[in-house]
């Protein structure tokens, strides 16, 4: 049996936020050996009940400008060319906005990095025949994709 690593933004903590993953997670847990849930952004100390498989993990709240040059200069060149063509489409496309899109353009790249530096530390992916899944097409997603590039047997969903 495979194991899951769900990435969520505050899912299991609080009462409101991502409240469509209880019902999943219940279906998510028959399946998977063990599910660990990642919460990038928990916003709530309360954690809902979950199944006795899933085990829950607070992505650390780092500094990301003290850790942003440290990151980027550890990913080294495979995250650089992505970033590049992203920074020529802003550029070469985008009128309106152009310094707060590659502000977020940059601030997600360091989000996903963090999150696949902690995912990558915490959890033996190199035994693991797992499945990364995150709900949201964002930091997450992306972090997923570059777990996916240095695991092999690692696959990667985003909804």
């Amino acid at each position: 049996m495979k194991d899951l690593i769900l990435l969520t933004t505050s899912y299991p903590f609080g009462v409101f936020t991502e409240a469509f993953l209880e019902t999943e997670i219940q279906y998510l847990s028959e399946r998977f050996e063990t599910i660990y849930i990642i919460a990038t952004k928990p916003q709530a100390l309360f954690i809902r009940p979950l199944p006795s498989n899933v085990i829950v993990r607070k992505l650390p709240d780092n500094k990301m400008i003290q850790r942003s040059m440290y990151i980027i200069c550890k990913s080294g060149n495979s995250i650089i060319k992505d970033v590049f063509y992203e920074v020529l489409y802003i550029i070469r496309r985008t009128r309106a906005n152009r310094i707060r899109k590659l502000k977020e353009l940059f601030k997600h790249i360091i989000k996903a990095l963090l999150i696949e530096e902690y995912v990558s530390g915490t959890i033996n992916l190199e035994a693991n025949n797992c499945i990364i899944y995150s709900y949201w097409f964002n930091s997450s997603a992306l972090a997923a994709s570059l777990i996916k590039r240095k695991y092999l047997g690692v696959k990667a969903v985003s909804r």
